[in-house]
């Protein structure tokens, strides 16, 4: 029992990144936990498996300036409570990134770098938004078109029932015999 605990510890201190996020839990609905991250950690020392400690560095940004034509370029705008570096984290969270992606942008600390890994993570989701919008016209259209089809068919089928020029095929049926 005890070996099968510190396996377990020993294979979760392998799935953890060196670089993360201090977080605050904001609420939790169900099985999902909103998260409000704070700053980014890296962690520098195991101290304990059992409770699992760590002691950490809290990670700054290089300097930049905010007036860097490319900073303003990658960041869009300076929007409300989000710094550059926020930014661009958040920016990273929400778009379709994978875990390695995101991570990649976590640990990045020169600031023109992570906008611009941010940027280019928005531009793949915004591909893959296109591509996506574009099948779902297709079959859009190819649903009206078979629709269309369909109703023409039936109207069709009304005039020339009115019309006594076919009847439908039970009528047609019932007639013959």
């Amino acid at each position: 029992m005890v070996e099968k605990r510190a396996l377990f510890l020993q294979a979760l201190l392998k799935r953890l990144h060196e670089v993360g996020t201090l977080a605050q839990i904001s609420s939790i609905q169900g099985d999902q936990v909103i998260l409000v991250g704070h700053r980014r950690l890296r962690i520098t020392e195991k101290v304990s498996e059992e409770p699992l400690t760590v002691k950490v560095d809290h990670l700054k940004d290089k300097p930049f300036d905010m007036d860097d034509d490319v900073i303003k370029a990658t960041s869009f705008e300076h929007i409300g409570e989000f710094t550059y570096p926020r930014l661009a984290d958040f920016g990273a969270a929400i778009c379709g990134a994978n875990r390695h992606q995101a991570q990649e942008v976590l640990e990045e600390l020169d600031v023109h770098k992570r906008l611009r890994l941010t940027l280019e993570l928005m531009k793949k989701e915004r591909e893959i938004s296109k591509i996506q919008e574009t099948i779902a016209k297709a079959i859009e259209e190819k649903i009206s078109g078979e629709q269309r089809r369909y109703l023409l068919n039936e109207q069709l089928k009304a005039i020339k029932k009115e019309l006594g020029v076919e009847t439908d095929d039970k009528s047609a049926l019932s007639g013959e015999y």
